[in-house]
């Protein structure tokens, strides 16, 4: 839980110099999306008894709804002993008297990471936090990363048209009328790691995702096994080490609150050591897979064939299962 959420964050001092503890914190935490908070329309959120429209990309399949009108914005004080905090609107609003910069930190992460999955039990649109900032004593703060890893490609008008033409080429030449299937699969499962990347409110929103749609990628070329990979791997000339610290680390990470349940919380020097690995990984896939594809191009690479595409007895199976859950629900399903 929190694997990849847990960044290492600073309380940067905007005005007023270095504040002294104890001291009377405010708390200023910024989330989205607005609807829920009556704030805005959109989403899946809308006005009970007021007229909306619906609408449906079909070209996404994403549906919204919009009110004529919002509801009135969310104001909810609740006041402890020592504590006070309000919602008003999109912004939640803590006041408390801390006796030291942890006892703040421990304040503002709890809030930060535990109030959006707790209302998003009950919300239709999933909320999340958006900016931290605040005062403590007269000096103001914003919270922030410490640090952070980005990858930039440099790139031309003429390069991005080579790359256009050469993926038409894969397309046509390397992947077409079901060759080559598990190439296909694993540019498949990269695309869907580098989606979860982008797609998220940050790049480590869903990393554990990514992991394990990083390790179907190794799969999807070489089999289902680490040794099966091990072997792949090797046939393109990856060293022992390579293999291992660079693509094997990343399967057994699948079982590192990615494809397993993890309760555990790491310290802050675990979470920069995991997360400056996970990051560096899609640059590493797409290598493998820029690889792959000139090795299977040239005939040094041959990747094992499936030649029958449809489902097998098992899956057939457990879409059986799938059909008739459906059927169940749609009976149960309370009449309006």
């Amino acid at each position: 839980m929190l694997t990849y959420r847990l960044q290492r964050r600073r309380f940067r001092i905007l005005q007023g110099g270095v504040p002294s503890f104890p001291a009377p914190v405010h708390i200023e935490m910024h989330l989205g999306p607005p609807p829920p908070f009556g704030m805005g329309v959109g989403g899946r959120t809308t006005t009970r008894a007021a007229p909306a429209t619906a609408s449906i990309d079909a070209n996404t399949g994403h549906a919204t709804i919009a009110s004529a009108t919002p509801f009135d914005p969310v104001d909810v004080t609740v006041e402890y002993q020592n504590m006070a905090v309000q919602m008003k609107g999109d912004i939640l609003t803590v006041d408390v008297t801390c006796t030291d910069l942890q006892e703040l930190q421990g304040l503002v992460e709890t809030f930060y990471h535990l109030l959006p999955v707790i209302l998003n039990v009950d919300f239709g649109d999933p909320p999340h936090v958006l900016r931290v900032s605040g005062t403590i004593g007269q000096s103001s703060f914003i919270w922030e990363l410490v640090e952070n890893y980005a990858e930039f490609y440099p790139t031309t008008t003429e390069k991005q048209q080579h790359r256009i033409i050469d993926a038409r080429e894969r397309m046509t030449g390397l992947i077409s009328e079901g060759k080559n299937r598990r190439l296909a699969a694993a540019y498949h499962y990269f695309h869907v790691a580098c989606r979860l990347r982008a797609a998220g409110d940050s790049p480590w929103e869903f990393m554990g995702e990514a992991l394990v749609n990083l390790t179907k990628t190794l799969q999807a070329l070489f089999g289902e096994s680490r040794d099966d990979v091990r072997v792949g791997l090797g046939s393109l000339g990856y060293s022992k080490e390579e293999i291992e610290r660079s693509f094997i680390l990343v399967m057994v990470l699948r079982q590192f609150d990615a494809g397993h349940v993890m309760l555990s919380i790491m310290t802050d020097v675990q979470a920069v050591s995991l997360n400056r690995y996970v990051q560096g990984r899609e640059q590493r896939f797409r290598t493998l897979l820029q690889r792959v594809t000139a090795a299977v191009a040239a005939g040094t690479c041959q990747l094992e064939q499936r030649e029958a595409l449809t489902l097998d007895a098992k899956e057939e199976a457990l879409l059986s299962d799938v059909e008739a859950a459906n059927r169940f629900e749609e009976q149960s399903r309370p009449s309006t």
